[in-house]
């Protein structure tokens, strides 16, 4: 597991199912204030909180319900949002930065599910030739396994993240990452990241970011 995983699970104060992962580079939490909804599952439905990128804090800029975190402090990375496009970028020596989204998962129990986004890169190797970790999409699903002591607290049961891109000029492209959500019989109090992470030097323009059911009949675990 790489660095950038463990420092994903500790964002989310909580530390595996293996379950199966696909990544491919192809193509709302509510606004601060709403309450959340909570519904049955539906193939389609995006379970992404503003994936607008909308409503931006007037102190930190970010956008309502997504949350910016860097390696030790936020001043190595500015983020912004425009007409439903957000944009990371480094500007500082600080190893990674990422842009986050904690997601409820009632409903989407024991589904197939994709998180992907579209993304647009201009990535240069202004801070070493070798990054700390990669710069791609990643997921963290925490929980407390089917049998487990709860006093002991979650365990990672998905953590999962793109095969990286390189130093250069990417324009738009899908890109994604498919897992499944354990069912209520085999893990319970479940807490979902889904991020992109940046650790390169340059930026990243992000767009339609999306979290959906790929199969919505619960199945059980692949050996």
């Amino acid at each position: 597991m790489s660095i950038g995983h463990v420092l994903l699970g500790a964002l989310l104060c909580w530390g595996v199912l293996g379950p199966a992962m696909d990544c491919n580079a192809t193509d709302a939490l509510p606004a601060a204030g709403q309450p959340e909804m909570a519904a049955p599952s539906k193939p389609g439905r995006n379970y992404l909180l503003n994936p607008q990128f909308a409503n931006l804090d007037a102190a930190s800029g970010e956008p309502a319900n997504w949350f910016l975190s860097a390696h030790a402090t936020t001043g190595s990375y500015q983020l912004s949002a425009r007409d439903g496009v957000a944009t990371l970028r480094r500007v500082g020596p600080e190893v990674w930065g990422l842009l986050s989204q904690t997601v409820p998962t009632a409903g989407l129990e024991g589904k197939l599910v994709e998180f992907s986004v579209d993304v647009k890169a201009h990535l240069t190797n202004e801070y070493g030739e070798e990054p700390f970790d990669k710069t791609d999409l990643q997921v963290v699903l925490r929980g407390v396994r089917a049998g487990s002591n709860a006093l002991f607290g979650k365990t990672d049961l998905v953590t999962e993240q793109g095969p990286g891109m390189d130093v250069g000029e990417r324009d738009w492209h899908r890109r994604s990452l498919r897992f499944r959500i354990p069912a209520a019989n085999e893990a319970s109090a479940l807490e979902l990241m889904v991020a992109m992470q940046l650790t390169r030097g340059g930026e990243l323009w992000l767009r339609d970011p999306k979290l959906s059911v790929l199969r919505d009949k619960p199945d059980a675990i692949a050996e």
